[in-house]
């Protein structure tokens, strides 16, 4: 055994001299003559040592006296047998082992034929043939520069592997020279590996295929016996329509059956030629034919991958009706073009689907059969046929009529791994994306008719967790798919048609916590930056009459008509902007805003309502104008701080946290009364809510609403469908009654 450690590897090599082999064990131990089958055959002596057949005799020869001899060896005594040397075993082992080296040839190394007494060495790391005689030609001048890199070399006896370090353009490379008959035997086991990664991706290709094949058999008798138990029914005008069906259905059948067949067909080829190419190369002792041969299959690897998806599917389903194709099983499916009514009384085609008289369709499906149980809604039913369901009294020709658009096979040339999802670019938690689907053929045509394939999507949060998605059939072949996720991380979207994952799924979308913002605002005109924002305002500016204002009449065509309304509280000023960019249109000022008290804003129609706590009071103002419209004052507050205004009857909710309560008051007449009221009498009993409205907390498992609720009011708004929600750390729901 040779070990020799390298810079960078260890490569160890086991092999055996066949004349050491030969003169330790098959040659006799006491004339040293190498056995053979005629008269130096091997004698088994009863002590186990082994001598040939010639100084047997000899021994015996001498040993007349005595009726033993002593064992040349190990000088043990043994009894002669009456026949003499013949009667003694042959040595089986030995024999064997000649029989061993005479059918087996040995290893035959080339010669250098420029130094035709040196064997020929090989180096791994330059891929180049020399010999020991070779250092100062090509490869060692190049990359040899080290004289102990290229030594004499004896391939009987060891398998030679060198580290070299070359100074010159291969410098720093550690070389590994072995004999050239180890390098032709480790091409020769690397290309049978490869022409085994390559048998073993046909087979696994013929058994997707051989499977598909055997579940498409089994789905065609499937189909066949649900349409035999359908039409079993009327007797005489159904076995028309059935034999049409039936011939439709095995006609389809062996379409596939026959492009699943092209392909193992293929399969087939592809395994000849690869074992042809192999064999040709058996007894070739030309490394660069080997070399090619290992590129070839490599390419070979790549191009069979394209075999192992089958490029046909199963797909086959009988309906009575259009709609009956459904499946739900934790997957969002998309049959919407399915759901599309279409029943008349002449025979028809219908796209994605075969009917009387068959017609080839471009979209296919998987062999289902949809039982007649099942929900039929047709929109276009002749009166006859509405007839023939309400009653027996119908003539034959009505009959005829609907059996002659009764059943439809649904299939589809939908080829998954081709098909492909168009992502969103971005992707924001509670907000809505979508991706779109595009099914093409196997040809990578687009499919022009949709709704046939069954699409299936998982699309799952960070933790695993299913989130629900929506798809809508758009019609020519695409596929619109919602989603809104409600956390944010790498969420696993995947995609299947015909329950095989389309071209890159399954996929990663990155869900972002928030938006990028377009525009930010930071501080005003006078450059002061923005203090205390309280409330933010959306809307355009008030119209007055048409008499009012000379002024008012003339609109500039650049102003934007909606507007931005930031009450900046502590520089006590509201700051309008322009929603486009953000830029600043003005700046309004005036007792509204005064004493930095301004805590409460809402846009109406009539200008804007602003809350000044300090003065107790609700001003409409003009922010066209910084005019004061109107205002609203009452005993009854003692810290107004937020507003809100109703969409449906345009009143003004405020809620007061040093009164406890939320008042409501008619912007018409001025009035202000409670709304809801909270308050804790000496019997610590809870008056609450003056009206008859019901508070509401939306937190789970929460304790009931205290007393002290409606003083601590952040912010209230009220929805469209008149729902006044108070934010006060936990959110409280009032609906009006």
């Amino acid at each position: 055994m040779t070990s020799t450690m390298m810079s960078s590897r260890l490569v160890e090599t086991v092999m055996i001299n066949v004349d050491d082999f030969a003169d330790n064990f098959l040659t006799c131990g006491t004339c040293f003559s190498g056995y053979n089958s005629n008269e130096r055959a091997a004698k088994l002596l009863p002590c186990s040592h082994t001598i040939c057949r010639s100084c047997l005799d000899r021994i015996l020869t001498n040993e007349t006296q005595t009726e033993t001899f002593r064992c040349p060896i190990c000088r043990e005594n043994i009894a002669i047998p009456s026949g003499g040397a013949a009667s003694f075993p042959p040595a089986f082992i030995v024999n064997q082992l000649l029989d061993l080296l005479a059918t087996h040839r040995r290893d035959v190394v080339p010669k250098c034929f420029i130094h035709p007494s040196q064997e020929l060495l090989f180096c791994e790391t330059c891929d180049m043939v020399f010999c020991s005689e070779c250092r100062g030609r090509n490869h060692a001048i190049q990359n040899h520069v080290n004289d102990s890199s290229c030594l004499p070399v004896n391939s009987e006896n060891q398998d030679v592997t060198t580290a070299l370090e070359g100074s010159s353009s291969n410098a720093g490379l550690n070389h590994n020279v072995i004999s050239f008959n180890v390098a032709l035997k480790r091409c020769s086991e690397i290309m049978l590996y490869k022409m085994h990664l390559c048998t073993q991706e046909l087979n696994c290709a013929q058994e997707a295929v051989t499977s598909e094949l055997e579940r498409l058999t089994n789905n065609t008798s499937s189909c066949v016996e649900s349409i035999n138990s359908r039409f079993s029914e009327i007797l005489a005008l159904v076995e028309h329509r059935q034999g049409e069906l039936l011939d439709c259905v095995k006609r389809l059948a062996e379409e596939k059956r026959r492009a699943l067949t092209d392909q193992l067909s293929l399969i087939e080829t592809e395994r000849e030629l690869i074992h042809t190419e192999c064999d040709r190369l058996k007894g070739v002792m030309d490394v660069r034919s080997i070399t090619k041969t290992i590129s070839y299959l490599n390419d070979k690897l790549d191009s069979i991958s394209g075999l192992t998806e089958p490029r046909e599917n199963a797909f086959l389903c009988y309906q009575d009706c259009v709609g009956q194709y459904n499946q739900h099983n934790h997957v969002n499916m998309c049959c919407t073009a399915l759901k599309r009514t279409l029943c008349s009384s002449t025979p028809s085609v219908v796209p994605g689907y075969y009917s009387e008289p068959p017609v080839t369709c471009h979209n296919e499906s998987n062999l289902r059969y949809s039982p007649s149980h099942h929900n039929h809604q047709r929109s276009n039913v002749s009166s006859s046929s509405a007839t023939l369901q309400s009653s027996h009294q119908v003539s034959l020709p009505d009959i005829a009529r609907c059996l002659a658009g009764f059943g439809r096979l649904v299939v589809s040339t939908t080829y998954p791994a081709l098909c492909t999802a168009r992502l969103p670019n971005e992707m924001f938690t509670h907000l809505s994306a979508k991706c779109t689907i595009q099914a093409v053929d196997y040809n990578g045509r687009p499919q022009s008719n949709s709704g046939t394939d069954p699409i299936e999507v998982t699309f799952t949060d960070p933790r695993g967790h299913l989130v629900p998605t929506d798809i809508l059939d758009i019609g020519n072949g695409c596929y619109e798919l919602c989603m809104i996720s409600p956390f944010s991380g790498i969420h696993k979207l995947s995609i299947k048609i015909l329950n095989r994952p389309i071209r890159g799924s399954p996929f990663s979308v990155h869900v972002k916590p928030t938006q990028k913002r377009i525009w930010s605002l930071k501080d005003g005109s006078d450059g002061r930056g923005l203090i205390q924002p309280f409330a933010v305002a959306f809307g355009p500016y008030p119209v007055r009459p048409s008499g009012a204002s000379s002024d008012a009449s003339q609109v500039d065509c650049s102003t934007p008509s909606d507007f931005i309304y930031v009450l900046d509280t502590g520089n006590s000023r509201l700051l309008v902007l322009n929603p486009a960019d953000g830029s600043l249109h003005a700046t309004v000022t005036g007792e509204p805003l005064s004493g930095q008290a301004a805590t409460g804003m809402v846009w109406s129609p009539d200008g804007l309502w602003i809350v000044n706590w300090r003065a107790k009071q609700l001003f409409l103002l003009d922010p066209a104008t910084e005019q004061i419209l109107s205002s609203i004052s009452s005993p009854l507050f003692k810290e107004p701080t937020s507003i809100t205004r109703c969409p449906l009857t345009n009143r003004l909710f405020i809620a007061d946290n040093g009164a406890g309560c939320v008042f409501v008051s008619n912007p018409e007449t001025c009035s202000v009364n409670v709304f809801i009221e909270t308050s804790i009498y000496a019997d610590g009993t809870v008056n609450t809510s003056i009206r008859h409205s019901t508070l509401i907390r939306t937190e789970a498992n929460s304790h009931l609403t205290q007393p002290r609720v409606c003083k601590l009011i952040t912010g209230l708004c009220v929805t469209n469908s008149g729902e006044l929600i108070l934010s006060t750390g936990t959110c409280i729901r009032v609906s009006f009654s």
